[in-house]
């Protein structure tokens, strides 16, 4: 995890899940990156990510 000069932080996880938990793993890891409601100047800047989490969950 690193911080920017402009107060962003940057994450990458990366997490395997267990078989019939990965709709789990992808709700929390979503709910982990994606903005806080209160943090409003954040939330369209960090859509992106909790995408990229979704997507990185591994299968097997």
């Amino acid at each position: 995890m690193t911080t920017t000069s402009n107060h962003y932080v940057t994450v990458l996880w990366e997490a395997r899940a267990k078989p019939g938990k990965e709709a789990a793993m992808k709700a929390f890891m979503t709910a982990a990156v994606t903005a806080s409601r209160y943090d409003a100047g954040n939330i369209s800047a960090l859509s992106r990510y909790s995408r990229s989490a979704r997507s990185c969950v591994r299968h097997g």
